[in-house]
């Protein structure tokens, strides 16, 4: 799930890790996002400085109905605000993707 902490302060979308990285080498990673980056040669230099996780993801929807920050706290799923990774289990997934109004043919229940 991909929480917009810069603007709405939502869960708007979910998507799909495809592979992760590791590194301090500004060449590795630039290697490794290729072109699906939004930041420039400098700041990826700048990143380097200290480990850098680079994560590949794919968008596979966007939230109907966004899930505000306050929302989710209340509900138990965050006690402090998100940072770059959190965990949930799987009845919070479940219980997020209804309340962001997704249709349920894209929804896989375990």
């Amino acid at each position: 799930m991909f929480y917009r902490s810069h603007d709405h302060k939502c869960i708007t979308s979910i998507g799909v890790v495809e592979e992760t990285l590791r590194t301090r080498d500004p060449e590795e990673l630039q290697r490794f996002i290729g072109a699906r980056s939004v930041y420039s040669e400098k700041e990826i230099q700048d990143f380097t400085d200290k480990d850098t996780l680079a994560i590949l993801f794919t968008s596979n929807i966007h939230l109907p109905n966004p899930i505000h920050i306050s929302r989710l706290t209340e509900m138990g799923f965050l006690k402090n605000a998100p940072r770059s990774i959190t965990e949930i289990n799987h009845n919070a997934y479940i219980e997020i993707v209804e309340m962001g109004g997704v249709d349920e043919r894209f929804v896989i229940r375990v």
